[in-house]
């Protein structure tokens, strides 16, 4: 009986042994198969960054391994065999992995292909700050209603804090810290809030230079008399300064500017489409800028290296891309459209509206790369 017994329990044992070991086997073949769903949906990404209508890959050998890669690519309104139906304006990638044993993973990612700096309504290198009841939203600068498209914003910055709330404001949007961003990366403090999701980018945002047309700093200063009108057509200028209830108007094209300077009651005032370069610092009271269309993609400013300061006073409508610039919107602030610097803060209240039809708005060099929207294992 004792025999008996014995030999029960050993076969029990051989049974367990063998179900443990089959088990393991398949965890090992699904981890490789994973494996691979994840290397082939990278690969995705770098391809999508350099041609938004690739193709994807038909089914081949994983590099010198037994397992194979696959990517479908479905396009905005489609389908995915999941059952998602594609966003507008996003594609959708799926990625399969496949074991020697022919155990099958796979990858989805909702991506926006393209995605340069103004896709976001705030994107830094360095750090972003918001303090003091500042917000970042979207609305119609016409309209002012507010719209449903995220405000996302984004840094390239891996060390914490690479974005930091205080002080009760917020972000209607994701908030993405640079690829591979330390834990804690993103801080939230005092009752602020970001109401998206919270992450890192696939891979840095690409913040091109600003490249001066000419060189403004041997060009002679420009200050419009002390409540009179001056209008100025495109052109190449030394430090501009309108202050004292003065007015300059601007004919639509390219100016150049040494440095620019808008306090006292001036303002400047554009009647089109107009580009501003300005070599060192900008500092500039909200209500002195004025964009009788109210489209912030008609007025664009670019900074090469200066330090840009927006002071309140009312609203603006414009693109601000100083990539190498710190840039500090204080005292309520109020702006519709992009801001891009280097290390960017929004203090006292200040704003920032994002409005989504700047999204892919010439910039200069227009590198671009690809945004994860959303990420999926199966």
């Amino acid at each position: 009986m004792v025999i008996g017994i014995l030999a029960t329990i050993t076969a029990a044992v051989i049974t367990m042994g063998t179900g443990t070991l089959k088990t393991s086997f398949q965890n090992l073949q699904s981890e490789k198969a994973l494996y691979a769903a994840d290397a082939a949906g990278k690969l995705a990404l770098v391809e999508l960054a350099n041609s938004a209508s690739w193709p994807g890959l038909p089914l081949q050998n994983f590099g010198s391994g037994p397992e194979q890669i696959q990517v479908d690519i479905f396009a905005s309104g489609s389908t995915t065999p999941h059952g998602l139906t594609v966003p507008t304006g996003q594609t959708y990638v799926l990625a399969t992995g496949i074991s020697e044993r022919g155990l099958r993973r796979q990858v989805g990612m909702t991506v926006t292909p393209g995605a340069g700096s103004l896709d976001f309504a705030v994107v830094a290198d360095q750090s972003i700050t918001l303090d003091g009841g500042s917000h970042i939203d979207s609305r119609d600068p016409v309209t002012d209603a507010v719209l449903p498209d995220p405000s996302n914003i984004a840094t390239n910055a891996i060390t914490p804090p690479a974005i930091a709330l205080s002080g009760g404001s917020s972000i209607a949007g994701n908030a993405n810290a640079g690829k591979d961003a330390a834990p804690g990366a993103i801080q939230v403090t005092g009752g602020s809030s970001i109401s998206g999701t919270q992450g890192n980018l696939t891979a840095p945002i690409p913040l091109d230079p600003v490249v001066l047309p000419s060189d403004p700093s041997l060009s002679p200063p420009h200050k419009p008399q002390r409540r009179s009108h001056s209008k100025s057509h495109p052109g190449t200028f030394g430090n501009v300064t309108v202050d004292g209830g003065s007015r300059l108007i601007l004919a639509p094209g390219v100016y150049v500017f040494n440095e620019l300077t808008l306090t006292g009651g001036g303002q400047m005032e554009i009647s089109g489409g107009t580009e501003i370069y300005v070599k060192g610092d900008v500092n500039i009271l909200v209500s002195s800028v004025i964009n009788p269309s109210k489209n912030p993609s008609d007025l664009k400013f670019y900074v090469e290296t200066g330090d840009v300061t927006v002071q309140a006073g009312g609203t603006a409508y414009y693109i601000l891309y100083a990539p190498d610039s710190p840039v500090n919107l204080d005292g309520g602030a109020d702006i519709y459209g992009t801001v891009v610097g280097d290390q960017l803060s929004l203090t006292g209240g200040s704003y920032v509206h994002f409005d989504p039809s700047t999204s892919g708005a010439a910039i200069p060099g227009g590198a671009t790369t690809v945004l994860v929207e959303s990420y999926q294992r199966f």
